[in-house]
């Protein structure tokens, strides 16, 4: 699959019995060329495509690709899979800013992580307007967090993304990969002993039976519509609630 981005012109085409409605331009032109140089089974994206998907998937620079009508090599890149836990959207990457006016809120978020660490939890909700910094609040609490030795917690952390809405159980994936710290490329050999490590602090009644449901989850990306069909039965949503409920009430 070959996928770039730009300015297109789409219309009808022909006559009205035999029209057809398509797009024309440079950028669907290009796009057909990363199709063509793509390997089987890859999906291969220009670097138009890659600043637009970058905080949300894993690639490998294939360098410059030498495309018909292009003075210069075209940048393309191999999509890998999805990151584990994507990065800031929006900003420069690298560059953060300090923040102004959230002093308030700053120091009642740590004050609940102190809370945290004595072993008292919080639901905190945090509500504001789009652009008033509430992803960047967070940021700059985990970054302070970090670099206090005195905080030994995991950090983990799930985003409601547009695309995971059709995937059962999106945010219990998010949050199951960065627990056990499975990689979407991981071979299915590698991610179950991730897995199996992840809760030996279990018994082993408890891991056994975390274990298939865990390994039920983090393998959606790769089962047909039958499982699909499957993780929406009411018992196996019982089993996912309940073995999330043991992973992280004895892991506290």
């Amino acid at each position: 699959m070959g996928v770039n981005t730009g300015v297109v012109v789409v219309d009808e085409m022909g006559s009205a019995l035999a029209g057809e409605y398509t797009t024309m331009g440079d950028a669907v032109n290009l796009a057909v060329r990363m199709e063509q140089t793509a390997k089987p089974g890859t999906i291969q994206i220009t670097d138009e495509t890659y600043r637009l998907v970058a905080p949300w998937v894993e690639v490998e620079s294939l360098g410059g690709i030498e495309t018909k009508g292009k003075s210069d090599p075209v940048a393309a890149y191999c999509v890998l899979g999805r990151k584990t836990q994507p990065t800031r959207a929006r900003g420069i990457a690298g560059l953060g800013s300090p923040l102004v006016g959230q002093d308030q809120e700053h120091t009642r978020l740590e004050t609940v992580m102190r809370d945290l660490q004595e072993g008292r939890g919080r639901i905190i909700t945090l509500i504001g307007e789009a652009g008033l910094g509430k992803s960047r609040l967070i940021e700059a609490l985990h970054s302070g967090l970090e670099q206090k030795p005195s905080f030994t917690s995991q950090w983990i952390e799930a985003t409601g993304i547009s695309y995971e809405k059709s995937r059962p159980y999106g945010l219990f994936v998010q949050v199951l990969r960065q627990f056990c710290k499975v990689n979407a490329a991981d071979p299915p050999g590698i991610m179950r002993q991730k897995v199996s490590e992840s809760f030996i602090y279990l018994s082993l009644h408890q891991q056994s039976g975390i274990a298939i449901t865990v390994e039920l989850l983090l393998t959606i990306h790769n089962t047909t519509d039958g499982l699909d069909q499957q993780l929406k039965r009411e018992a196996v949503k019982r089993e996912i609630f309940e073995s999330a409920l043991n992973i992280f009430s004895s892991k506290c």
